[in-house]
């Protein structure tokens, strides 16, 4: 899961979202075990009063130019 901003686009019966926020996401989930959920740095600073973490470690995902802590 990632925190950001999205661009939502509609179309006659249905809607998309996208932008950069939707491709990390699309990544960190590629790179989740089944059955576990991986988030980024932002969404855990954003949620962590309400939910556990453990670090997962740093993880390079295709399309960013350094790795990303994910927990």
């Amino acid at each position: 899961m990632v925190t950001g901003r999205v661009a939502l686009l509609y179309g006659a019966d249905e809607g998309l979202v996208a932008g950069d926020i939707v491709n990390v996401a699309s990544r960190i989930q590629s790179t989740a075990e089944p059955g576990s959920v991986l988030v980024d740095d932002v969404t855990m600073r954003a949620t962590r009063a309400t939910l556990a973490y453990a670090p997962a470690g740093e993880h390079q995902l295709k399309g960013l130019p350094e790795s990303i802590p994910l927990w």
